[in-house]
């Protein structure tokens, strides 16, 4: 009986592991947000102030074209364009 007590918070610390978010999601996802943020300062300096509108442009293209995945991306690059080129920080955004 005293034997059984010990092993079981390990036992029950080896589940809580378990139910962790595997490390190779979240990499992933910050992969995605840096190439974001990359892809939004290239056009940024290809595009200069047009920038926006040309990242709206592939958004819809791709939208056109049935590539909603594609739509969604250019979308997230426009929304980074966006708070890159803004002249102060959103409401409740924090300033480092």
């Amino acid at each position: 009986m005293a034997d059984d007590l010990q092993r079981r918070p390990i036992a029950l610390a080896r589940r809580r592991r378990r139910r962790a978010a595997p490390p190779a999601r979240r990499s992933h996802d910050a992969a995605v947000l840096d190439d974001i943020w990359k892809t939004a300062l290239r056009m940024i300096d290809d595009h200069g102030v047009n920038a926006l509108r040309a990242c709206a442009r592939r958004a819809d293209e791709s939208l056109a074209a049935g590539d909603a995945k594609g739509c969604v991306l250019w979308y997230r690059v426009v929304y980074a364009i966006d708070r890159w080129q803004a002249p102060a920080p959103a409401g409740g955004e924090a300033v480092h």
